[in-house]
């Protein structure tokens, strides 16, 4: 987790947008048991660098189709550390505001029943 928080944060602050396109839909087989037959289209989506280097990443399954158009952001120095530009790239930091929204209203807590019992 702790690793995902800080491969986000450095994709957010050094990481340059661009915009790829669906280029073909991987059908996989859902891994539910409740669920037996059911399959979902993972995208493949292609983009290119600032440079003109092609490279390839994918989304999130069957939310897109062929040709889309899809927000990239990817790390200059390692292009292939791609993500879509979705809400889901920040989902770690919301994860981690809450870890320390909790930490410290429990610190505030402890400190107010200690205070009561002296």
């Amino acid at each position: 987790m702790f690793f995902l928080i800080i491969k986000d944060i450095r994709l957010l602050t050094v990481g340059l947008k661009t915009e790829g396109t669906v280029y073909q839909l991987y059908a996989k087989d859902n891994p539910n048991i409740r669920l037996p037959g059911a399959r979902y289209n993972i995208p493949m989506i292609s983009f290119f660098t600032s440079n003109n280097e092609r490279f390839e990443t994918w989304g999130c399954p069957d939310c897109y189709k062929i040709g889309d158009k899809v927000p990239i952001i990817y790390d200059p120095n390692n292009p292939s550390n791609a993500e879509v530009n979705s809400w889901s790239l920040y989902e770690p930091l919301y994860y981690l505001a809450g870890f320390i929204f909790f930490l410290l209203l429990f610190i505030r807590i402890r400190t107010k029943i200690s205070v009561i019992e002296c």
